[in-house]
């Protein structure tokens, strides 16, 4: 569902979703070889891992947008991350200045990846819904906004 490389380890990290199955898959690969590294299943039924984004420390933080979760993992496993209030389907994500930008159904919400505090981000005149991609490059978050006008 989602792809995401991490440069800095020469790995691509792919979110890979069976919505019939109920099953949530985050894979990392190697960049030059295509060699299987690493690969967690989701902890919970039903779980949809929609798309990811690398901490500084080679942790990967993903979205579960069915579950209305927000994971972090390493090599060996995953942890939910509590958020403070509920995410309703969480979409895309990404990292910058040591926290996680995380859209969902109704805008984009900023979140700590180790406590799960949380705020939302309030946009004077530009309308936050729908956002389906996040990146964070040279201190700038860039977004992919999904059927709004």
């Amino acid at each position: 569902v989602g792809l995401r490389v991490d440069a800095a380890r020469s790995d691509l990290i792919a979110c890979l979703s069976d919505e019939a199955g109920g099953k949530g898959r985050l894979v990392r690969l190697a960049l030059a070889t295509g060699a299987e590294r690493s690969q967690i299943d989701l902890p919970a039924a039903g779980a949809f891992c929609n798309d990811s984004t690398v901490l500084p420390d080679g942790r990967v933080a993903f979205t579960d947008s069915t579950g209305g979760r927000l994971w972090i993992a390493d090599r060996s496993g995953a942890r939910q991350v509590p958020t403070d209030r509920p995410l309703t389907y969480p979409n895309g994500i990404a990292f910058l200045n040591g926290r996680l930008f995380v859209a969902h159904a109704d805008g984009v919400r900023i979140v700590d990846p180790e406590s799960g505090r949380s705020r939302d981000i309030v946009a004077k005149d530009t309308a936050l819904v729908g956002i389906d991609g996040l990146i964070a490059g040279s201190g700038v978050l860039y977004a992919v906004q999904n059927g709004t006008v």
